[in-house]
């Protein structure tokens, strides 16, 4: 980990990136709604790549004041609320999932949101972690910046269209995420598919994250895609991905791997 750790660094030092800070050594309980100042429309137009650069520090920096189980947290775009109530924070824009009881940093490459920032200026974001089923307090020290640069990839994204949301993995999985038809923008050299998916929720076995499941993706009556979680089976299957920037030395069941 620690090599991992001085590989990120050289990279983030190399990087010709322009650094938005949403949140800075913030005391966060549960989530936070901040303003991040994005450069003007055109300034990100010369942008073909975003990351999110995350660090959940622990109250005092002891581990057991960090939460102790593996829950959700996401990264939202906010729109004020017409009636002047709280803010509607619907479009996900990056997730990662807490450790146990330790704290941790992740730069995450979250490109393909760029289409819904293009237009710059001021963002609302609201940065959340699940409540802890612990019922002590699991606040996190939380500092989160976004990372705007051009790496010459001779495109960027300019439309994205949400297909569909989640739901748990039982016999109507198919039938809730029906066909859909996306309009492409004439000139468009590149269109990708991203899903974010884990087990929970599943109905056969219980054995939710832990299960390989399979998703079959089609396009146009083409061949059919598939994504696949074997690492779900392995009992070290986290525990080696540590090099990749998994925290090591969690408490709790983090060796396993997972489905996702």
């Amino acid at each position: 980990y620690w090599e991992f750790e001085l590989a990120r660094e050289k990279k983030l030092d190399a990087a010709k990136a322009t650094v938005v800070t949403v949140l800075k050594d913030k005391t966060v309980v549960e989530s936070e709604i901040a303003e991040a100042d994005l450069p003007d429309a055109a300034t990100m137009a010369s942008f073909d790549t975003l990351e999110t650069d995350l660090t959940m520090n622990c109250e005092n920096h002891r581990d057991g004041d960090c939460g102790a189980w593996d829950y959700i947290s996401d990264l939202r775009l906010c729109e004020d609320a017409l009636d002047g109530g709280a803010p509607k924070c619907d479009l996900e824009i990056a997730r990662w999932i807490t450790s146990y009881w330790r704290e941790g940093r992740w730069v995450t490459d979250v490109s393909g949101m760029l289409a819904f920032l293009q237009t710059g200026g001021k963002k609302k974001l609201r940065w959340y972690a699940s409540k802890q089923w612990d019922p002590r307090p699991a606040n996190y020290v939380v500092s989160l910046s976004l990372r705007l640069s051009n790496t010459g990839k001779g495109m960027r994204p300019v439309s994205a269209k949400k297909l569909w949301d989640g739901g748990a993995l039982n016999s109507t999985y198919a039938t809730n995420h029906p066909p859909v038809t996306v309009d492409i923008p004439a000139g468009t050299k590149k269109a990708e598919l991203f899903a974010l998916i884990t087990g929970h929720g599943s109905d056969t076995g219980q054995c939710a994250e832990f299960c390989n499941h399979t998703h079959h993706f089609t396009l146009n009556g083409g061949a059919k895609r598939s994504q696949t979680f074997p690492m779900a089976q392995s009992i070290d299957g986290c525990r080696r991905r540590v090099n990749e920037g998994v925290v090591p030395n969690q408490h709790g069941t983090w060796y396993f791997g997972r489905g996702g």
